[in-house]
């Protein structure tokens, strides 16, 4: 079969499902993939690669983030790329937060993250910094995944308004607490000692 035929012939068949048990089998035997990537109702979605300014937003946050970690003690930071499992069946369904902190005590619910991953419980608090192809609905959806699971505090993060909508999530709804603006500092719902001045996180 051709190159070309064969191409032609992908495009026509369904994507292969990626079920809980495969995803696992191939965490164990493969390297992790740092491109971005989700899956969604089984089928893995590539991620556009995060422009310069997405880039940049992403690494300033998650090193206020890790001050906090060191600060407070409660918890860890992460970040994207890593995976958050939103579900395992009937579909498979995968999330990668641009920036997550989770405290211990829900670590401890996850005994093998530190071992060969994925997150299979829910950070307290996630981050999203916007990208251009972003869309309402897929943001809904992201934020969706993530109240199922427990998390209980979203940053939407705008690189191009300069704004941090802080939203608090719950089994039954999604609120937002305030939006805050260049020149504001940015409070945390769920840790009161965390702030962080948005002058830091948008500053060229």
């Amino acid at each position: 079969m051709s190159a070309a035929l064969e191409a032609a012939v992908q495009e026509v068949l369904p994507p292969e499902e990626i079920t809980y048990e495969r995803y696992l089998e191939e965490f164990d035997t493969t390297p992790p993939e740092m491109r971005p990537f989700e899956i969604l109702d089984g089928v893995l979605h590539r991620v556009q690669s995060p422009n310069w300014r997405h880039q940049r937003i992403v690494i300033r946050v998650s090193r206020l983030f890790g001050r906090h970690e060191t600060d407070s003690g409660r918890g860890y930071s992460g970040i994207a790329p890593f995976d958050l499992v939103i579900r395992r069946t009937p579909k498979l369904r995968t999330r990668q937060p641009d920036v997550f902190f989770i405290t211990h005590e829900r670590l401890k619910q996850n005994e093998d993250v530190f071992e060969g991953g994925p997150l299979h419980v829910a950070p307290e608090l996630v981050v999203e910094v916007l990208s251009p192809s972003e869309t309402p609905r897929s943001l809904r959806a992201k934020i969706d995944d993530f109240r199922s699971i427990g998390v209980q505090e979203c940053w939407v993060v705008g690189p191009n308004s300069e704004t941090v909508q802080v939203l608090r999530l719950t089994p039954e709804s999604v609120e937002t607490v305030n939006t805050y603006s260049f020149g504001e500092t940015v409070q945390s719902v769920v840790f009161p000692d965390l702030s962080i001045a948005t002058a830091d996180i948008f500053a060229d």
